[in-house]
């Protein structure tokens, strides 16, 4: 496939076709989202982005995917320097999503997409971020506890990113209270 001279490889621009689709996202919601737009806006062929996404649901997978990979690294740098404390490593991972997402409209708009919008495969990979610092939070609690915990954490992750009053002292504080 000839490629502009902007793309020097496949990778390349399936990431632009990617970031192209988070922006049509973000301004036009995910009906608004078009694989024919996003080639174009990329300058290139109408039947480039079929090359790397089978459907638009594949690239709907791959645009949620590619945030959960932008937020994993950011993860794994956290849980590797507080392995030795758990619940500072889940304060400090929700207190760095919470930053994550607001420095990061376009991904958060991608995250809270309405799942009714979304296929299951999607949906899980959507929830993804949220479902694995509920299995963080989940291990240090049994049953019921565990459940109230993951449930106040989420609802505070939520809350935080959509609320841009709320600092990072204060946010830490509430998880610090919650994950006693």
């Amino acid at each position: 496939m000839p490629y502009t001279e902007e793309y020097a490889n496949h990778e390349e621009l399936k990431k632009a076709l990617i970031l192209e689709g988070i922006r049509q996202i973000e301004q036009n919601g995910i009906n608004g989202l078009s694989l024919r737009k996003t080639a174009t806006e990329c300058g290139v062929s109408c039947a480039a982005p079929y090359r790397h996404f089978e459907s638009k649901a594949g690239f709907v997978f791959s645009i949620i995917s590619y945030v959960n990979e932008q937020w994993a690294l950011l993860k794994e740098q956290i849980s590797a320097s507080f392995k030795d404390d758990k619940r500072q490593m889940i304060i400090e991972i929700c207190a760095a999503t919470v930053l994550f997402w607001r420095g990061n409209p376009n991904f958060r708009s991608v995250i809270m997409l309405d799942d009714k919008l979304l296929n299951d495969e999607q949906i899980k990979e959507k929830n993804r971020i949220s479902d694995e610092i509920a299995l963080l939070v989940g291990d240090l609690y049994k049953d019921d506890e565990g459940k109230m915990a993951e449930f106040l954490v989420r609802s505070v992750l939520y809350g935080a990113a959509a609320d841009k009053t709320v600092d990072t002292a204060l946010l830490k504080s509430c998880l610090t209270t919650i994950l006693r």
